[in-house]
């Protein structure tokens, strides 16, 4: 089994979550600045266009980068299109 487990990690190496995405993820959260094409995608839950903007890194790194949304975004800001946008209306009520 030790020899399954090696050839896994060695194909599919677990990678971070770079700060980047995470300051990215950040500003979204606290401030209400909308993330480029791939976290927006990532965000609301669009797998194909996640998959079809990722760059390598963000692509072998994306469980990590959708558990740490699930851990550390509020649960009212990723899931959907919709959820997405009414969370960034909390942050822009004006421009409704």
């Amino acid at each position: 089994m030790g020899i399954e487990i090696w050839e896994h990690e060695r194909l599919n190496p677990k990678l971070e979550v770079s700060d980047i995405i995470k300051d990215s993820l950040k500003l979204y959260a606290n401030q209400g600045i909308e993330p480029g094409g791939f976290l927006s995608a990532v965000l609301e839950n669009n797998l194909f266009d996640a998959l079809g903007m990722a760059d390598s890194y963000n692509r072998a790194s994306l469980f990590e980068l959708v558990q740490y949304i699930y851990d550390e975004l509020p649960y009212d800001s990723w899931g959907s299109v919709e959820r997405v946008s009414k969370y960034l209306d909390k942050f822009n009520p004006e421009e409704k």
